[in-house]
């Protein structure tokens, strides 16, 4: 890229000026292609455990209700309230069954080694898992935003009925899908339309 009359390309600059650094293990499970971009970002920002929970806001100094607001039950934390609560084990639970997944028990450091060990490679059941993965993690997030700054709450179903759609409507748009048998499996539990037998 030295030379004058060399072509600029945004790739080269980019490569160029980027700083490297080395590639996180769990980068496959929060960066894939036809992820929904807010989900991923999300992700990012969790898998870093970066996200402004109860306990975190209280180890800076800002003091509040320190309740997980699904259950009620517990204080919030990051593994308690996206993998111990009541109200989320409902919906990985639901999620899990649309997978073909065991139930996972598993807190988050375990969700996140399994993930990387199992979810690598590009195959449509590993789409699937990825997808429904990232939609649970940001639509437990979003709940618990609604019911702390807006007073609204909705039950697990309702928002299993939310993540069913988004990642029904992914699955769907997904072409030259391989029809194994477990791949249209997985398109009839999470009842995508374009199944062919």
């Amino acid at each position: 890229m030295d030379l004058p009359n060399q072509r600029f390309s945004v790739k080269v600059a980019w490569e160029q000026l980027r700083i490297h650094h080395q590639m996180v293990e769990w980068h496959d499970i929060v960066w894939f292609k036809n992820v929904v971009p807010r989900h991923s970002f999300f992700l990012w920002v969790a898998v870093q455990e970066k996200l402004t929970t109860h306990d975190r806001l209280h180890r800076f100094g800002i003091h509040g209700p320190n309740r997980c607001s699904p259950c009620l039950r517990n204080n919030e934390d990051h593994n308690h309230l996206f993998f111990e609560c009541s109200y989320t084990k409902a919906l990985w639970w639901d999620v899990c069954d649309k997978c073909d997944i065991p139930r996972m028990t598993k807190g988050w450091d375990e969700w996140i080694r399994w993930a990387i060990v199992t979810w690598h490679g590009k195959s449509f059941i590993n789409f699937s898992y990825k997808l429904g993965f990232a939609a649970t993690m940001y639509y437990i997030w979003q709940e618990r935003n609604a019911r702390i700054f807006a007073g609204m709450s909705r039950t697990s179903n309702l928002v299993f009925d939310q993540i069913e759609c988004i990642i029904r409507d992914k699955l769907d748009l997904m072409r030259n899908v391989l029809q194994t048998d477990e791949n249209i499996k997985i398109k009839r539990l999470w009842r995508v339309n374009n199944i062919i037998s």
